[in-house]
């Protein structure tokens, strides 16, 4: 019996928030829904019985509550948890998708050049092949204050570096803060992530670029293998989302290869 009092306590407590919440039109017809099984319910027996109605209406009333303790409100339980669970996971779902493929967006020859602080003069200019990861929004509205981070880099199963988050310039990284950005609807922007050159060198970008102290970079890419880049992209209001790239680095700019990890 306790349990069962228990029990249709929470009931009646899920009913009254639901109420008071707003969802007024879902309690209502519910206690519609169960006060019309009733009355059919008292008239079926009735009309069995070739009685009057009103004799079962003590039994109309029973399975009225019956009907709307172990039918109505448990469903209405099982939604109002559904929506909590749903509203849940919607918030731990990332607002905009991150992809690498082979297309030009993520994937083309360029120029680098060197400027001049002050004067913006080139002072030298190098081929390079760009490696670009693509950022497209999928909320309304699109996204505030997108960042990129390298959070490691392992070549092979040696960890070249992990401790310290690398932030990456998301392009064009000539503008005043090429840190972050925002994303509008069907317009992708793309995270500026590693380069190689003409002299057959793997830099991360943008090159001439300040480190942390705790990473080398002339130590990163000393020879060939498979390199696998970790990174996490976050913007305001927004689950973060990760990436891996590889690149498979054979010591030559042309034949060198990368794919999404």
């Amino acid at each position: 019996m306790a349990e069962i009092a228990e029990y249709m306590k929470e009931n009646l407590k899920l009913s009254f928030a639901s109420w008071s919440q707003g969802q007024k039109v879902g309690s209502l017809a519910g206690f519609l829904i169960a006060g019309a099984v009733t009355l059919l319910g008292s008239a079926g027996i009735a009309f069995y019985l070739q009685s009057s109605v009103h004799r079962y209406w003590p039994l109309a009333l029973g399975f009225w509550f019956l009907f709307t303790v172990l039918v109505i409100t448990p469903f209405r339980m099982w939604r109002y948890e559904r929506n909590r669970v749903e509203v849940a996971e919607a918030k731990l779902r990332p607002k905009f998708k991150c992809s690498f493929d082979n297309s030009p967006g993520c994937q083309h020859p360029t120029k680098f050049k060197l400027r001049d602080i002050r004067t913006r003069a080139v002072l030298s200019s190098t081929n390079i092949r760009m490696f670009r990861i693509r950022v497209e929004a999928e909320a309304p509205g699109g996204l505030k204050d997108c960042r990129a981070n390298l959070i490691s880099l392992k070549r092979g199963n040696r960890v070249l570096f992990d401790h310290d988050a690398l932030p990456l310039t998301i392009a064009p990284a000539e503008r005043p803060d090429p840190l972050s950005r925002d994303v509008r609807d069907n317009v992708p922007e793309h995270v500026d992530l590693f380069c190689l050159t003409e002299r057959n060198e793997v830099l991360i970008y943008p090159p001439g670029r300040s480190f942390p102290i705790s990473i080398h970079p002339d130590t990163l890419f000393t020879g060939a293998g498979e390199y696998r880049f970790h990174v996490v992209i976050s913007a305001a209001d927004s689950a973060s989302a990760e990436l891996d790239v590889v690149l498979k680095w054979t010591g030559d700019w042309h034949t060198a290869e990368a794919y999404a990890g």
